[in-house]
């Protein structure tokens, strides 16, 4: 199903689909151990998941700053995050050997929906419908 915006632009399922496996596999190359994939809390492996999802978000033309606990927070480029809002999200850390998804698969979902949103032009906000 292609999504066409108010500007022209479209994006299909299989596009989404094709980002999402990329940043699964960046996210694997990036945090592999010699076991498995580990993003230790506050350590090396969060915050290199949380730089590429930055990278990727912005590289989208998305807005990506952080909250009051350290948080990673992207949104649509004319939010100001003033007015109410849904929030997607999931821990950019993960348990010992706990695999690629864990926290990564709630991460890139919530970054692929904002990615769709604003390629139909959306603004900020509850989307309508919600």
């Amino acid at each position: 199903m292609n999504i066409v915006s108010t500007q022209g632009l479209t994006i299909d399922s299989a596009e989404l689909r094709e980002k999402a496996q990329h940043l699964f596999d960046e996210l694997r190359t990036l945090t592999a151990d010699e076991s498995g994939v580990t993003r230790e809390a506050f350590a090396k492996g969060e915050q290199v998941a949380l730089d590429l999802l930055s990278a990727y978000a912005r590289a989208h033309g998305l807005k990506c700053t952080t909250g009051g606990a350290g948080s990673l927070i992207v949104s649509l480029p004319n939010d100001d995050l003033t007015t109410p809002g849904l929030i997607v999200g999931s821990h950019a850390d993960s348990v010992p050997q706990g695999g690629n998804f864990d926290g990564g698969a709630g991460l890139i979902a919530g970054l692929l929906c904002l990615i769709r949103l604003a390629i139909e032009g959306r603004s900020g906000g509850v989307p309508a419908g919600v």
